[in-house]
């Protein structure tokens, strides 16, 4: 990862000068941690056009109530005739013209 080494440089000269530092890490490094490995926290899911993904599980362990469904993220706009027309009150010839105009 070619951003890494430009971090760790600053990290090392914030730290030489005094200044509290840490690194941010991406998603791809959380997704690689030998921590959240172990405690087996690294959920893959299917995605319909990215293959698999990797995700965080949920820290929220329950005794009696397993959390063991992940979905992946939607695709842009999977959800969009949903929402316009269950939750804000839209009926389908609507959506279709504002579909047809570019709004959505």
């Amino acid at each position: 990862m070619a951003a890494q080494p430009l971090r760790n440089e600053w990290l090392k000269s914030l730290d030489d000068g005094g200044v509290p530092c840490g690194a941010i890490r991406t998603v791809a490094e959380v997704c690689d941690s030998e921590v959240l490995q172990a405690r087996d926290m690294i959920a893959e899911m299917s995605h319909a056009s990215a293959g698999t993904v990797k995700g965080i599980k949920s820290t929220i362990h329950l005794s009696e109530t397993v959390l063991n469904t992940y979905n992946s993220p939607p695709k842009l706009g999977q959800h969009t005739h949903e929402v316009l027309t269950t939750l804000l009150g839209y009926n389908n010839d609507e959506v279709d013209v504002l579909a047809r105009g570019g709004v959505v």
